[in-house]
């Protein structure tokens, strides 16, 4: 299956992406986040409709960045430092560079896909 966007399509959503980063290699982490998401929500279409295209696009580049940000000062959470005798310690955000959805990326396709919450109708036939 392909995946939901294209190295292209990163590299315009992140203008200050690292350069050393080949499309080969951006192909294969937007390859892997799009497996994740048709996983994940299985009621994706074969053949999505340009809206739901359009918010695939942005969710995988979404993910792959937050998944290349592993080391950046962009996924960092906190930051301390102390002068003597010098320490300092890094946290972030996403250290494995696991593939993960924010709740609101959760919203945005949970409503193009018409996932509904609450209670559902269904009619028994046959009784």
């Amino acid at each position: 299956m392909a995946a939901f966007a294209t190295p292209a399509d990163l590299r315009i959503r992140w203008p200050t992406m690292p350069q050393h980063l080949s499309d080969d290699t951006l192909a294969v982490l937007l390859a892997d986040a799009s497996l994740w998401l048709r996983s994940s929500f299985p009621t994706i279409p074969d053949t999505p409709n340009e809206h739901t295209q359009g918010v695939l696009t942005l969710v995988c580049c979404a993910m792959v960045r937050r998944a290349i940000n592993v080391d950046d000062a962009d996924g960092l959470s906190a930051i301390t430092d102390t002068q003597g005798p010098f320490s300092t310690t890094r946290q972030f955000h996403n250290a494995e560079g696991n593939f993960y959805i924010t709740s609101q990326e959760r919203a945005m396709l949970e409503g193009c896909l018409n996932k509904r919450r609450g209670i559902r109708c269904v009619e028994a036939t046959g009784w």
